[in-house]
């Protein structure tokens, strides 16, 4: 449920902890679980986010089972090593616990705060309102950091394989294509120098943060081996502040 460049942005941060991870193939990993190839209307992906997110159909983000992606691609990986295929698995990990987390923080208090908004005008109606922020900031971080590693890298990416079998390659080589050209492609009547009312960058920036942080603390208590017990996500590891919603507002407050 993050956007695209909230990943990148979170796995930058990632990658700032874990020097030895291969960049290229982790960013591309942080963007991979988001390669069901959309029907005309956007209403169906193949494959199917029940496929690439790891959960039962029905279900949203909050229930993703990330630690069935674990246990199938990294769990007989060797501890501490880093390099193309893990850096990506790795990224891949960490975008399905970040879309979790980011249901904890950002679209509960959300749905909470536009709860008569949602209930006038529909939840897919608020759910638009409420990215064009989500994805105003994208666009305005985009602009304002022309020379960003990540997307640098991310614009000037050549694969040839990837380390998964849930997915296609050319699924993903459709979904990074996609991703480049939303971002480069100018939109008539896009505004971005204006007021944020639904998120602002610094909750942006506090999301960012406390992804990432919480991304290492799960890195780093696999990595000591810690006992899954048959859990199904390894967000049941955080403490409940860590997973506590953030205070109104999250955007801009008109003055």
């Amino acid at each position: 449920m993050a956007t695209w460049i909230c990943h990148l942005r979170i796995s930058e941060n990632i990658a700032a902890a874990l020097p030895g991870l291969d960049k290229s193939a982790f960013y591309t990993g942080s963007l991979a679980p988001d390669s069901g190839v959309p029907n005309d209307t956007w209403t169906e992906f193949s494959p199917p986010k029940e496929v690439t997110h790891f959960l039962v159909k029905g279900e949203g983000n909050e229930a993703i089972q990330d630690l069935d992606f674990y246990r199938a691609y990294l769990e007989k990986q060797p501890k501490g090593v880093l390099n193309v295929e893990t850096s990506f698995l790795w990224g891949y990990f960490f975008h399905l616990l970040t879309d979790i987390l980011w249901v904890d923080l950002i679209w509960d208090p959300t749905k909470i705060m536009l709860a008569d908004m949602i209930a006038k005008i529909g939840k897919l109606a608020v759910v638009d309102l409420v990215k064009s922020d989500w994805y105003g900031l994208d666009h305005r971080f985009l602009r304002d950091h022309p020379n960003w590693e990540p997307w640098q890298l991310m614009m000037s990416l050549e694969l040839s394989t990837i380390p998964i079998t849930h997915i296609p390659f050319s699924a993903l080589i459709a979904n990074l294509a996609m991703i480049r050209s939303y971002y480069t492609t100018p939109e008539p009547g896009r505004v971005l120098d204006r007021p944020f009312p639904y998120l602002n960058e610094c909750t942006m920036q506090r999301a960012v943060f406390d992804c990432a942080a919480a991304c290492l603390k799960i890195y780093r208590l696999l990595q000591a081996g810690i006992s899954m017990d048959g859990a199904v996500s390894a967000t049941r590891w955080l403490s409940a502040a860590e997973r506590q919603s953030y205070p109104a507002p999250l955007g801009d407050v008109p003055a």
